[in-house]
């Protein structure tokens, strides 16, 4: 079996990455991939070698993403790099990778112990979407893709939580936009 090669830059990325963080990239430029290989070192793969390396009892594998990217099956051809597979008959571990839409998050909120990648991210504001992600980070490990950053802090105030922050708490902030060019906090909403 080959072994998983990354290009410079993404290896660059995956030396840099950490559990709860965001990886930003361009449309295009690998995110997928690299998040894929950042969980694939993280539990016993080598990078970059002439043979395949095993990882050592990775554990379950949790994909949300788009609709689109979920029916399309773009995941799916990522994780043959990794002889991955959401098929269990082409997977050769000994664990389950699902691949799901945001639409579908809530259904994931008593996953424990797992490794969640949340791609496109969508944790901004608020609602359902955020409750659920707040939630399931609370009983695995994870990281955030996303092509489109966020236009000011308040937009990461979920990653913040999410990762502990003391200096948020356990509330999330709504804005009103005034004629400034930034928000005015007007409430906290406890999550």
């Amino acid at each position: 079996m080959a072994g998983v090669t990354l290009y410079d830059y993404q290896l660059d990325a995956i030396n840099r990455m950490k559990i709860g963080c965001i990886l930003c990239g361009g449309v295009g430029s690998g995110k997928s991939r690299t998040s894929l290989a950042f969980y694939y070192r993280l539990y016993g793969g080598q990078i970059n070698t002439k043979e395949y390396a095993r990882m050592a009892e990775p554990p379950d594998l949790y994909i949300i993403t788009t609709a689109r990217k979920r029916d399309t099956g773009e995941w799916d051809e990522e994780l043959a790099h990794f002889y991955m597979s959401t098929d269990p008959e082409l997977d050769i571990y000994e664990h389950s990778v699902t691949v799901d839409s945001w639409n579908n998050i809530e259904k994931y909120i008593g996953v424990k112990n797992a490794f969640v990648i949340f791609d496109e991210q969508r944790v901004v504001g608020s609602g359902k979407w955020v409750k659920s992600f707040l939630k399931i980070t609370k009983e695995n490990e994870w990281i955030l893709l996303s092509a489109t950053p966020g236009d000011c802090w308040t937009d990461y105030i979920p990653v913040f939580i999410a990762n502990g922050s003391s200096e948020i708490g356990l509330s999330l902030t709504t804005s009103m936009w005034s004629t400034a060019a930034f928000p005015n906090i007007r409430r906290s909403t406890d999550i």
